[in-house]
């Protein structure tokens, strides 16, 4: 008897184990089923609104290279020969006329200018080194006098005058002149001073 009732109840556990796995098939169907009548609708929706969503008819996107031949390097020049160094950040200025990196292996703040005609082509953008002098280190000064160590992030202030740069290994907020490359540290002012 002790046979048929072990059977019986590898049978239920069995039973248990089948309705269980149904029960999640059941689950994530009614969950995607869902989530497509939520599409629809939001779609139905977008039109309605004469919106464009992304899921309902996505256009592609132009890709195009600003700057970098895709080596390594620290080499400053047009956008189709400056080089740089795992640039870990970026910020576009307010006026969308230059762009400001934060070349962290080369220890530098790079500046793109954009192209005589007013635009973003490669060929016709203007790398250049804002400050750093391309060796890791610590120091204040004036374009390549000044030092930084893997500098993580950059934002440019609303006036366009001056950059915030997170120096990430030496802890700093450092702030660098835009038309001068003059670093200093730590950062004093405000990005909204008062009025």
């Amino acid at each position: 008897m002790r046979p048929i009732a072990c059977s019986a109840m590898h049978r239920r556990k069995g039973q248990a184990t089948a309705w269980s796995v149904l029960l999640v098939i059941a689950f994530f169907a009614r969950v995607a089923r869902c989530g497509a009548e939520q599409q629809a609708g939001d779609a139905g929706e977008a039109k309605a609104l004469g919106e464009q969503r992304r899921f309902s008819n996505p256009r592609p996107a132009l890709v195009s290279t600003i700057a970098g031949t895709g080596s390594l390097g620290r080499l400053d020049g047009d956008g189709s020969s400056a080089t740089f160094n795992f640039p870990a950040d970026l910020a576009l200025s307010k006026s969308e006329t230059f762009l400001v990196v934060a070349d962290s292996q080369n220890h530098q703040i790079r500046h793109i200018a954009r192209t005589a005609s007013g635009d973003w082509r490669q060929a016709g953008a203007k790398v250049t080194t804002l400050a750093g002098s391309g060796i890791k280190g610590s120091v204040d000064g004036v374009g390549a006098a000044a030092r930084f160590w893997l500098p993580q992030g950059v934002a440019i202030s609303p006036s366009e005058e001056w950059v915030a740069v997170a120096d990430t290994v030496n802890n700093l907020i450092r702030r660098v002149d835009v038309k001068t490359g003059m670093c200093v540290r730590p950062f004093r002012e405000t990005l909204h001073p008062k009025p």
